[in-house]
């Protein structure tokens, strides 16, 4: 199981294997340290760090889903 550790605890504690992570955290220090120095305003900040890394998450899954296995 592979969640981001908050809404997926119960099924990560419950899985053989867990592994909690948190996409995207870079990327919002890095647009936070932007806003507050100026260089993006807060409200490009927000949406982007809230939405990119959902989008970031929904693709990589779509990709995945498209994977077949062999046999």
């Amino acid at each position: 199981m592979l969640g981001d550790g908050v809404n997926d605890a119960p099924a990560l504690a419950e899985a053989t294997v867990g592994l909690a992570h948190r996409p995207g955290v870079g990327l919002k220090l890095a647009l936070a340290a932007g806003a507050i120095l100026g260089v993006v305003s807060l409200a490009v900040a927000v949406l982007v760090g809230d939405m990119g890394g959902s989008l970031v998450v929904t693709m990589n899954a779509l990709r995945l889903a498209r994977v077949r296995s062999e046999g």
